[in-house]
């Protein structure tokens, strides 16, 4: 099982770089997305850390917590995660799943 980025979510991670190396450098962004990076490739291994996205519409989404961030995801059809959505702790979690749900019920 491997981890499959969504257009969204890869965004996102480019954005999560960008803010990190201007806030605390470049190495620090680097170690931060890296991290991000093996946390998708080990999530299929790690269950126990999976939640099922509450009273949500985005049907059958899943989600796990990696340091600052909320990653959201799916069972894609051939066994791999579909990384819908990486989202600061701190954001308007709500409001962004809406978001995220009506890009990807199109």
């Amino acid at each position: 099982m491997t981890a499959k980025l969504a257009a969204l979510a890869n965004q996102q991670i480019q954005d999560i770089w960008l803010y990190t190396e201007r806030r605390w450098g470049e190495a620090q962004a680097t170690e931060y997305v890296t991290g991000l990076f093996d946390f998708f490739e080990t999530l299929p291994f790690e269950q126990h850390l999976w939640r099922a996205v509450p009273r949500s519409s985005l049907r059958g989404a899943l989600y796990a917590s990696y340091r600052e961030h909320i990653v959201f995801f799916r069972h894609l059809s051939n066994d791999n995660l579909g990384i819908l959505s990486v989202l600061h702790q701190r954001q308007d979690i709500p409001h962004d799943l809406n978001d995220i749900n009506e890009r990807f019920s199109k």
